[in-house]
């Protein structure tokens, strides 16, 4: 089922439209690969401007990343996913790993920080109609004592902020 060729480990069984003969166990790898490449080729794609457009590209075939796959799967491999090693580097079988979804999402915040954090937020003070601009939503929540998920109500228009001295607006 598995071929050594010119150095390369590859799956040699049949794969058929749909993924109809591949083996259950390599079904998510091809699931990985299929999204690996919307994202670098599909200009319609949401995250086509953080991988296509910036010229990462896949560099392997299904066949070559379940050999891949097969040579690097570990016991709880149902807990895995595929990650980039390198991250200015598209996808190539010497820059990808299995590492759990835990690690990815650390090392993510690591590398570019939360989501919250590049969050910025405007602040009104009602009485002295004085403006600050704040960074983050657990900072605004620690610079004016109110909670964070109360300032996400505010800024998603989800609740009208009556009973606070500050108006809170998200800007783009």
């Amino acid at each position: 089922m598995f071929t050594n060729l010119d150095g390369k480990f590859f799956y040699s069984g049949k794969i058929g439209k749909n993924l109809k003969y591949l083996p259950s166990e390599y079904i998510f790898i091809a699931h990985a690969w299929q999204n690996q490449r919307s994202r670098c080729y599909n200009k319609k794609n949401k995250s086509y401007e953080k991988y296509g457009k910036k010229g990462f590209k896949v560099h392997y075939s299904l066949r070559e990343l379940i050999g891949w796959f097969y040579l690097n799967k570990t016991k709880d491999v149902d807990k895995k996913i595929i990650g980039r090693i390198d991250h200015n580097k598209g996808y190539s079988l010497d820059n990808i790993r299995l590492e759990t979804k835990s690690f990815s999402s650390k090392e993510r915040i690591q590398r570019l920080g939360t989501p919250l954090e590049k969050l910025k937020i405007k602040v009104t003070n009602k009485r002295t109609l004085k403006v600050c601009i704040i960074f983050g939503l657990r900072n605004a929540a620690k610079a004016y004592n109110i909670n964070h998920k109360t300032i996400s109500r505010y800024i998603n228009n989800e609740t009208i902020n009556p009973k606070h001295e500050y108006i809170f607006e998200r800007l783009k």
